[in-house]
Protein backbone atom coordinates (compact mmCIF):
# COMPACT_ATOMS: atom_id res chain seq x y z
CA UNK A 1 0.00 0.00 0.00
CA UNK A 2 2.86 2.43 0.73
CA UNK A 3 4.16 1.97 -2.82
CA UNK A 4 0.73 2.73 -4.30
CA UNK A 5 0.42 5.89 -2.19
CA UNK A 6 3.91 7.03 -3.23
CA UNK A 7 3.15 6.43 -6.91
CA UNK A 8 -0.14 8.29 -6.59
CA UNK A 9 1.74 11.24 -5.08
CA UNK A 10 4.42 11.00 -7.79
CA UNK A 11 7.16 10.37 -5.25
CA UNK A 12 9.75 7.61 -5.33
CA UNK A 13 8.64 4.68 -3.19
CA UNK A 14 10.86 2.91 -0.66
CA UNK A 15 12.17 -0.26 -2.26
CA UNK A 16 12.98 -3.58 -0.61
CA UNK A 17 15.44 -4.72 -3.27
CA UNK A 18 17.76 -3.28 -5.88
CA UNK A 19 15.71 -5.04 -8.58
CA UNK A 20 12.60 -3.08 -7.57
CA UNK A 21 14.49 0.22 -7.74
CA UNK A 22 15.99 -0.72 -11.10
CA UNK A 23 12.64 -1.66 -12.64
CA UNK A 24 11.11 1.57 -11.29
CA UNK A 25 13.96 3.68 -12.69
CA UNK A 26 13.84 1.94 -16.07
CA UNK A 27 10.07 2.24 -16.28
CA UNK A 28 9.98 5.88 -15.23
CA UNK A 29 12.78 6.93 -17.59
CA UNK A 30 11.28 5.09 -20.55
CA UNK A 31 7.82 6.53 -19.92
CA UNK A 32 8.94 10.10 -19.29
CA UNK A 33 11.65 10.43 -21.95
CA UNK A 34 10.57 7.70 -24.41
CA UNK A 35 14.15 6.43 -24.16
CA UNK A 36 16.54 4.74 -21.74
CA UNK A 37 20.09 5.94 -21.18
CA UNK A 38 22.94 3.62 -22.11
CA UNK A 39 24.01 3.41 -18.45
CA UNK A 40 20.55 2.45 -17.18
CA UNK A 41 20.10 -0.05 -20.00
CA UNK A 42 23.47 -1.67 -19.23
CA UNK A 43 22.68 -1.85 -15.48
CA UNK A 44 19.28 -3.40 -16.21
CA UNK A 45 20.69 -6.07 -18.52
CA UNK A 46 23.52 -6.79 -16.05
CA UNK A 47 21.19 -7.18 -13.08
CA UNK A 48 18.02 -8.63 -14.61
CA UNK A 49 19.48 -10.32 -17.69
CA UNK A 50 18.67 -9.76 -21.35
CA UNK A 51 15.52 -11.92 -21.38
CA UNK A 52 13.97 -10.15 -18.39
CA UNK A 53 14.87 -6.76 -19.89
CA UNK A 54 13.05 -7.69 -23.11
CA UNK A 55 10.10 -8.91 -21.03
CA UNK A 56 10.05 -5.63 -19.08
CA UNK A 57 9.99 -3.52 -22.26
CA UNK A 58 7.26 -5.76 -23.68
CA UNK A 59 5.11 -5.40 -20.57
CA UNK A 60 5.59 -1.63 -20.57
CA UNK A 61 4.66 -1.45 -24.26
CA UNK A 62 1.57 -3.58 -23.68
CA UNK A 63 0.49 -1.36 -20.78
CA UNK A 64 0.95 1.72 -23.00
CA UNK A 65 -1.17 0.11 -25.73
CA UNK A 66 -3.97 -0.62 -23.28
CA UNK A 67 -3.74 2.86 -21.74
CA UNK A 68 -3.88 4.61 -25.11
CA UNK A 69 -6.83 2.47 -26.21
CA UNK A 70 -8.74 3.33 -23.04
CA UNK A 71 -8.00 7.04 -23.50
CA UNK A 72 -8.68 7.06 -27.26
CA UNK A 73 -12.14 5.63 -26.85
CA UNK A 74 -12.94 7.34 -23.52
CA UNK A 75 -13.56 4.02 -21.80
CA UNK A 76 -15.06 4.65 -18.39
CA UNK A 77 -14.14 2.58 -15.34
CA UNK A 78 -16.66 -0.07 -14.33
CA UNK A 79 -19.52 1.07 -12.11
CA UNK A 80 -18.06 2.15 -8.81
CA UNK A 81 -14.53 2.13 -10.22
CA UNK A 82 -11.93 4.83 -9.69
CA UNK A 83 -10.95 7.06 -12.62
CA UNK A 84 -7.31 6.21 -12.06
CA UNK A 85 -4.34 6.35 -9.79
CA UNK A 86 -2.45 9.11 -11.57
CA UNK A 87 -5.07 11.83 -12.00
CA UNK A 88 -3.24 15.11 -11.64
CA UNK A 89 0.30 13.75 -11.38
CA UNK A 90 3.16 14.07 -13.84
CA UNK A 91 2.33 10.61 -15.12
CA UNK A 92 -1.17 11.72 -16.13
CA UNK A 93 0.07 13.23 -19.41
CA UNK A 94 -1.98 11.34 -21.92
CA UNK A 95 -2.49 10.74 -25.60
CA UNK A 96 -5.83 11.67 -27.16
CA UNK A 97 -6.82 10.34 -30.56
CA UNK A 98 -8.72 12.62 -32.91
CA UNK A 99 -11.27 10.70 -34.94
CA UNK A 100 -12.08 11.62 -38.53
CA UNK A 101 -14.72 9.72 -40.52
CA UNK A 102 -14.51 6.82 -38.06
CA UNK A 103 -10.72 6.44 -38.34
CA UNK A 104 -8.04 7.60 -35.98
CA UNK A 105 -6.49 10.44 -37.94
CA UNK A 106 -4.13 12.18 -35.57
CA UNK A 107 -2.54 11.81 -32.18
CA UNK A 108 -1.80 14.83 -30.05
CA UNK A 109 0.09 14.88 -26.78
CA UNK A 110 -1.91 16.63 -24.04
Amino acid sequence: EEVIVALGEDTTPAFHSSNEELVYSFTRELNLTRSVSDDLYARTVAELGPDATVDLVGILGYYSLISMTIKAFDVSPPDGGSPGLWSGSIISSEFRMTRCCGTMAACTFL
